[in-house]
């Protein structure tokens, strides 16, 4: 059984607001073992939500509306499901008596243009909005040579839709599907080469009727890779999941950092819990960002200890003597002894830059130092400029991961 997501509202085509319903609702479908085949998302015109219904009645036994269930004029989601289901709208007492006492609650009278959210397709059942106003409705509609197809229709706030979801869909849909199946996802976070790359490192797994099926995707230098299962429980599905993943791991090594949304800032703060050190950080390249990811997963405020922005004016005052070729190693002894920190981290600031060029590319070193040893790291600064200064900062807390990993303190 497969299902499609409508999002209606002028809001979310002309991208004014971000349509985060659908994610959500793809979510819980997976949960109840239905597979979401289409997201669609349109605007307030009533023959455009009329034709996306009748297309996702074609190709989808589930479809889930959230969005045009107001008092306004725009709000045509009742009458779009009516005229494509060839059905009247009904007035139900029921639904008014409890939208009016929602306005009473408030002290306030209620507006007569309220009275449309009190009408919905004949033979649909009521779906109680206990947060608002916009109560939602789920129909049953027969399509010639298919199976039957059901619509629910929610309102678009999304605290209304996700208790309504919870206190009345979810169960609904359960039972229509039939389905005694759930689907899975696990995902595992890679940093330090391309998606093209990761993939060409791993075995065939990305064929379509592979199982457990595996997705890739990039997001700001970030390659995730999506496993997903479907079992009769979830025990079952990370089961089938597991020998997928132990392959990816293999295969990838270290350039595996982290899972289900796990940040590289997060890994690094919890490296360090697990080995009791503690960083301080001087940055001249990139504004203290580097170290305000850590500060905000470092919620015990035990792993940065300390960190400083400073103009390269002042390092020779600093560091008392002649600025040198070594300025990047001495910055990163000096910043680890004034914070009495394990280690010292100094970022340098990128040379050889010009943004007028392609990709704007340019380098910057790294060096990270203890008690005992000093490493020194060159990294590419470049990338598209939509990427690049994410892709930087990752560079870093990477480097830092990966010296963790090896163990030396």
């Amino acid at each position: 059984m497969r299902a499609e997501i409508i999002a209606i509202g002028d809001e979310l085509t002309c991208g004014y607001r971000l349509d985060t319903n659908t994610r959500w609702i793809s979510e819980q479908l997976s949960g109840l073992g239905v597979s979401v085949a289409f997201h669609t998302t349109m605007g307030d015109e009533l023959r455009d939500v009329i034709n996306g219904l009748e297309t996702a009645a074609s190709r989808a036994e589930i479809i889930v509306c959230t969005g045009g269930l107001g008092p306004t004029a725009d709000d045509l989601t009742r009458q779009a499901v009516a005229t494509m289901a060839n059905v009247e709208l009904e007035f139900d007492t029921n639904t008014l008596e409890h939208i009016q006492q929602i306005f009473g609650k408030l002290g306030r009278t209620m507006p007569e243009q309220n009275n449309l959210q009190a009408y919905f397709p004949a033979g649909s059942h009521v779906i109680p909005n206990s947060e608002g106003t916009a109560p939602g409705f789920d129909l049953l509609l027969p399509v010639q040579g298919k199976r039957s197809v059901r619509i629910w229709a929610l309102p678009g706030v999304p605290y209304e839709m996700k208790e309504m979801w919870t206190q009345t869909v979810a169960g609904g849909i359960a039972q229509y599907s039939g389905n005694k199946l759930v689907i899975c996802h696990h995902v595992l976070h890679c940093f330090g080469a391309g998606e093209s790359q990761v993939e060409s490192m791993l075995p065939d797994l990305m064929t379509r009727d592979r199982t457990p099926r595996v997705g890739i995707t990039a997001s700001k230098a970030t390659i995730s890779l999506r496993v997903m299962a479907s079992a009769a429980n979830r025990q079952q599905c990370f089961d089938q999941m597991g020998p997928t993943l132990q392959i990816i791991r293999d295969c990838l090594g270290d350039l595996v950092f982290g899972e289900n949304g796990q940040q590289l800032q997060e890994v690094v703060v919890e490296l360090l819990r697990q080995r009791s050190l503690s960083v301080a950080i001087i940055d001249f390249g990139f504004g203290g960002s580097v170290a305000q990811l850590l500060s905000q997963a470092d919620d015990l405020g035990e792993s940065l200890v300390g960190s400083s922005q400073m103009p390269m004016d002042r390092v020779s005052q600093w560091l008392d003597q002649e600025m040198s070729d070594s300025y990047l190693e001495e910055c990163a002894h000096r910043i680890r002894d004034e914070f009495g920190a394990n280690w010292g981290v100094a970022i340098g600031p990128v040379e050889n830059h010009d943004p007028d060029l392609e990709n704007g590319r340019g380098v910057f070193d790294v060096v990270i130092a203890d008690a005992d040893s000093t490493d020194r790291c060159p990294l590419n600064f470049g990338g598209h400029s939509e990427i690049r200064w994410d892709r930087s900062q990752k560079q870093v807390l990477n480097q830092i991961r990966l010296r963790l990993l090896s163990n030396r303190e």
